[in-house]
């Protein structure tokens, strides 16, 4: 009966598709399982890890909270997961298909967890507001980033279109830009009641500022 036991968890995760952060699937519809295979192999137990997309949209750079993982990560082919610290890459970024699973095998006692959700992706908020000041001609805006989850967030990366037009303005180790996504204060915890808050001058503020990616550090 041990055996056959699976265990199953939802995921910690976001989704950033090369369309931007689409909407029409929700967080849940990406579910892993972990589960006893029955096999033993060097005197430990093997277990197949499981990944599905069970909405109808294809969904691209999936990436998961996973927490432990770093310890098997030599059983994983990284093409298939790429595990960093405790953020994982599955598929290699490329779209995960309702009823095409991403499958593998890892070999170990008890099997590293997939952490359950605990904040929501728009939990992160971002405002950018014209503060009244002039700057060479140009406008002030102030920028504020900010978690109203109880939950302190790390590795906050926002889909941020246009910043890089003005990536001179921002202190990297607030706002680090590559591209259209931005990592938010060197992906340390955003706290609650303790927003990430800078100045940029413009004619027009940047067009997009939204949540993307995030890892819960509740206990």
């Amino acid at each position: 009966m041990a055996s056959q036991k699976a265990l199953c968890f939802f995921l910690v995760l976001l989704l950033i598709t090369v369309q931007g952060f689409a909407k029409r699937c929700k967080p849940s519809s990406i579910t892993a399982s972990v589960t006893k295979t029955g096999r033993v192999v060097g005197g430990l137990p093997e277990w197949d890890v499981v990944i599905s997309n069970t909405c109808k949209c294809p969904q691209t750079d999936v990436v998961l909270n996973c927490v432990g993982f770093s310890a098997i990560s030599a059983q994983a082919d990284p093409k298939i997961f790429l595990i960093v610290g405790n953020l994982c890459l599955v598929n290699d970024g490329k779209p995960i298909t309702e009823g095409e699973p991403v499958k593998f095998k890892v070999v170990v006692k008890e099997p590293p967890s997939f952490a359950k959700q605990r904040c929501r992706p728009s939990s992160i908020t971002a405002s950018i507001t014209k503060n009244g000041r002039v700057v060479g001609g140009l406008p002030e805006w102030d920028v504020v980033i900010s978690n109203t989850c109880v939950c302190p967030q790390t590795d906050v990366v926002l889909r941020c279109v246009g910043f890089s037009a003005i990536a001179a303005q921002v202190d990297p180790r607030i706002l680090f830009i590559v591209g259209n996504e931005c990592l938010v204060k060197g992906g340390k915890p955003i706290v609650q009641g303790q927003p990430v808050k800078f100045t940029i001058v413009a004619k027009q503020p940047p067009s997009q500022l939204k949540p993307g990616l995030s890892i819960t550090e509740c206990p």
